[in-house]
């Protein structure tokens, strides 16, 4: 008798910079999710697809749990808590690598209650730069912390370790299920999506201090033309005239290398030329303004 197919949705939840992305990344096998050394750096609901001849996984990567200060904060805590509610399993990802280890953040033990009864797998991920002593003892530490916790699971999303393990014990949890998306597809977000997120990605490694995180990217055009190089035109939105001073550079020079750097990405991605070119507009607390928050997807 064949294995049923199964087919669901894993959200993967944790603090900033514990790794979610770059696991979503090495599960898949491609890079969807943008990653930087930089907290904070996924904002929305990032969705990758993995279909293997018994399984379809459609993971939703998502924002780093965190204390909102202030309005976007507030939309990325709602989209994490809403990947919780469309899940059928969830990942709590840990970074294990932090001296004396990190409790998980208490506005996600109070979401994960509100979803109690969906089966969660803790990651104990960055098992690559600690002692099998330390494992041991993250291993309890975080069976303490959600004792409702299905497994406890040491991984590193970087190297591979123990992914395919995980892969097993996620097909174990998933519903028997048609699949939900074409065999062929990695994500459902449209091409505009990543190629604003990889402009960020660059933002987030080319500038320090507040740059990335007062910075929003929008596609104002993307034109398709056969033979040619596809016109590509994005807005940088900051909030402050200093910032866009700084984007820009002087005689322009930093927002030339943000485009180089961000064009060789979106060939690799499309597959083809683009002729990219930036606008960096002023938009004066943008990050607090319920409107412009609606208008930039949050």
């Amino acid at each position: 008798m064949s294995e049923p197919f199964r087919s669901g949705y894993v959200a993967i939840v944790g603090v900033p910079n514990a790794g979610k992305s770059t696991l979503m990344n090495s599960l898949i096998g491609e890079k969807l999710a943008i990653v930087s050394p930089k907290p904070q750096t996924t904002r929305n609901k990032i969705l990758g697809i993995l279909t293997t001849d018994h399984l379809q996984a459609v993971f939703l990567d998502t924002p780093g749990y965190l204390d909102p200060e202030y309005p976007l904060h507030r939309k990325m805590m709602e989209s994490a808590k809403g990947a919780l509610k469309e899940s059928d399993l969830i990942l709590a990802l840990t970074d294990i690598s932090i001296p004396g280890f990190a409790p998980i953040h208490p506005l996600l033990l109070s979401h994960l209650e509100e979803v109690r009864k969906k089966p969660v797998v803790i990651l104990l991920n960055k098992t690559d730069r600690v002692s099998d002593d330390i494992i041991a003892k993250a291993v309890v530490f975080y069976q303490d912390q959600l004792p409702a916790a299905r497994a406890v699971l040491p991984v590193s999303a970087r190297d591979s370790v123990n992914l395919d393990l995980l892969l097993s014990r996620i097909g174990e949890f998933l519903p028997v299920h048609e699949p939900y998306f074409p065999p062929d597809d990695l994500s459902s977000h449209p091409v505009r999506f990543f190629i604003e997120e990889i402009i960020r990605e660059k933002i987030f490694f080319q500038f320090d201090k507040e740059i990335p995180y007062s910075t929003a990217v929008q596609v104002i055009q993307y034109l398709e033309q056969q033979d040619r190089a596809d016109k590509i035109e994005a807005e940088i939105i900051v909030e402050r005239s200093s910032q866009k001073g700084i984007l820009i550079g002087k005689n322009g020079t930093k927002l030339r290398d943000l485009g180089q750097a961000a064009r060789m990405d979106i060939e690799k991605l499309v597959g083809k030329q683009v002729f990219l070119k930036l606008f960096v507009k002023v938009r004066e607390k943008w990050r607090r303004d319920e409107n412009q928050l609606k208008s930039f997807g949050y």
